[in-house]
Parts: structure tokens; sequence; C-alpha cells
């Protein structure tokens, strides 16, 4: 609008800053309180007219100028635009214009969509672009991948998202705390989160601690087009020794078939906690040819037929921190 007032109109920045800057009665609820802020309202809130994407350049110009290090955007355009194939990190402006703002130096830190339940399904633009930091949402309560989250690879087959974060939160809005819905708001709180180990290595690039968060996910080093490389860690950035990981399956064959076979200690722990087990099925263009996670009640809870696989073909099972890698 041209104004510099952005608070006189849709509350969604407010509840999206409120997961970063929030505090209440003298409590922080934001993960980043102690950062400095630029507000840019770039979104019209009716429609989807081109315009925006504009304005979004216009913004990251105007953060860059005024020394910001991180941006974090909670938008995408998908179907009102463009067409699935578009989605591959170099056609739209919005995306030409994050990956801009990336080699300038600021962290990027975008929203996959909430299109996963949709026809679309897939993330939006600029959460497309290779250099910017996509976020997508899971379940608090459950552990399992929010229904209404975007889903990658982009159209060339590039690991998206990057990394997770709840995608159900109180927030602050117009009638106060109010629980809302949406990788708007998984996004604020990996930035938040960004802020915090930024700070804490303040000689780090900004394409350094794009690693750094990856590596710190939960799932590191597996990784799928629903959860990335999971939710990231702050022990990663706070311990000084990396701990290795106890095991906590095993691969087991029994003529063509490849069991995964879960110990029966971690077999006792059922019903306290998540007890997911997460695999992928990598074709030898190096992408995914299928994920799953599974709920674990027993011994075996997945198994393969090997003769379903080429040579060169991968299989990656995570489970408990533990992660093992087959190679067919």
């Amino acid at each position: 609008s041209g104004k510099e007032n952005v608070y006189a109109n849709n509350s969604h920045g407010s509840m999206v800053l409120s997961c970063i800057a929030g505090r209440i009665n003298g409590q922080n609820i934001g993960l980043a309180t102690g950062a400095e802020f630029l507000l840019a309202r770039t979104e019209q809130a009716t429609g989807e007219p081109f315009s925006e994407e504009e304005n979004w350049l216009a913004a990251a110009e105007w953060a860059d100028q005024n020394g910001a290090d991180i941006i974090s955007s909670s938008l995408g355009y998908t179907f009102n635009r463009y067409f699935q194939e578009q989605m591959d990190g170099k056609t739209s402006l919005v995306t030409r214009s994050a990956n801009m703002a990336a080699r300038k130096g600021m962290l990027v830190v975008n929203a996959a969509g909430n299109d996963g339940d949709s026809k679309w399904k897939f993330l939006g633009a600029p959460a497309d672009a290779d250099s910017v930091l996509t976020v997508g949402g899971v379940s608090p309560t459950t552990g399992f991948h929010i229904g209404f989250s975007s889903f990658g690879p982009t159209a060339d087959k590039r690991l998206k998202p990057n990394v997770i974060a709840y995608g159900s939160v109180i927030a602050a809005s117009k009638k106060g705390l109010e629980h809302v819905f949406g990788t708007s708001f998984s996004t604020p709180l990996v930035s938040g989160f960004a802020a915090c180990a930024w700070q804490m290595n303040r000689d780090m690039n900004n394409m350094q601690l794009f690693e750094l968060l990856e590596k710190s996910g939960h799932l590191y080093p597996y990784f799928d087009y629903a959860n990335g490389y999971g939710i990231p860690q702050a022990s990663y950035f706070t311990d000084s020794i990396k701990i290795r990981a106890d095991t906590t399956f095993s691969f087991v064959k029994d003529g063509n078939i490849l069991r995964v076979t879960v110990l029966k200690e971690y077999l006792d722990s059922i019903g306290t906690g998540y007890n997911l087990l997460y695999y992928h099925r990598e074709n030898k263009r190096n992408y995914l040819d299928k994920y799953a996670v599974i709920d674990v009640y027993d011994e075996n809870p997945v198994e393969f037929n090997m003769d379903d696989f080429e040579k060169g073909e991968k299989v990656m099972v995570h489970f408990k921190n533990y992660t093992v890698e087959y190679v067919f």
C-alpha cells in the first residue's frame, strides 16, 4: 500500500511474528525474542495478483539495504498462477528473487505451503528455490506429517521440504492467544531457531548455516519429501560431543526377502512417546520412488522383496535416531 503502518490489515503477519518475537506476561513464547525485526507486508490478502511477487522482491531489497540477516516468509504461489512443472527453482519471479536474496547473504526461510490435502499437493514458489530453507509441517501430538503440509520434491526432483516444525501452534491474534494451523507457523519456528543458532557463531555465512540446520534435523541423514531432514535440534549446536546413536534395528535376509527387525528392548518402550520408523526407496537417478512412516508395534514392521530392486538402488531406514542404508 506504500504506507509505513503494517498493522492495520490482516492479522496473519502478527500471528507469524508472535512465533519469533512473542512475549506474554513477561514470558517468552517466541523463539528469538532478542532479535531486531523489519516488517514488510507484501500480500494483498485478497486474490493472488502478480504484483505480490514484485512486492516480495521489493521487500527483499529493502531488507538487504537495512541489514537483515534472515527473511522469514510465510506465503506461496501455486495453481492460481503456475503449473506444477514450473516449481523448478528457476521460473517464478519470487523464486528467482529468493535465490538473489540468498546470494546477498541472507538466510531465506519459506513455508512449504498448505496444499498437501488438496489437488495441487506440492510446494509452491518460492519454496522451490534451491537456496531457500523450505519448512514443512508436523503434528506435535503424533509426530506424523500434518495433513495439509505440502509435499516435495521440486519439479526437477530436488529435496523439499528441507526441514519441518510444528504446524499446530498457539499464536497471538486479534482475539488474543489462538490455536492456529499451517506451515505459515512452522516457518517462523525455524526462523527463530536459525537466529539463535547463528547468534552462537556469527562467522558462519547463510549457506553454511543452511547446511547445519539440515544436519541438525532429528532424522538426518534420512530424508523424504514430506519431512525433509526432520525437526532441527538445539543439541546439535550446543553439544560439543556428537554421541553415536545406539543400534535400534537390523536388516535380516530371508531368501529374497529383506526384513527390518527391531531390537527387543525398543519394542518394550511401545506406548511411550513416538515410535515412528521411516524408510525410503531411492532409485539410481538419486530421487525417491517411495517413502513411508510406520508406527511400530511389532518386531518386523516392514519388509522388502529384493527381486523388486535393480542393482544400485537403495533403501534407507530410520528408527529412534539410528539410520542405516542398504544398497542392492
